[in-house]
């Protein structure tokens, strides 16, 4: 697992709303890894982050900053909007050619 220096690689990030779960949905968290490097920030809400099969929980002001080739990823066990700023490291959207 290998981090790529910022000044080489173009960085996004987004502003994301993690909706509650309807009742009658039983969420199922599947953990994925890619290239680069994730910062996040939790602007409001409680956000529920599996890194490497540990859940924590995340209230506002918290962050997390991990390599994104160890497994991970989050959702929303409440009943409230939960809101996060999150930077990718490459920029996952980026198109190549």
């Amino acid at each position: 697992c290998s981090v790529t220096s910022l000044k080489e690689t173009l960085v996004t990030s987004r502003l994301v709303e993690i909706m509650p779960p309807l009742p009658e949905e039983k969420e199922t968290l599947e953990l994925y890894n890619h290239t680069g490097e994730e910062f996040i920030y939790i602007l409001e809400g409680i956000l529920t982050m599996n890194i490497d099969g540990i859940t924590y929980q995340l209230y506002p002001g918290d962050s997390v900053h991990i390599p994104s080739c160890i497994p991970h990823n989050w959702s929303n066990k409440t009943n409230h909007i939960t809101k996060i700023l999150t930077v990718h490291s490459p920029n996952p959207l980026k198109k190549e050619g």
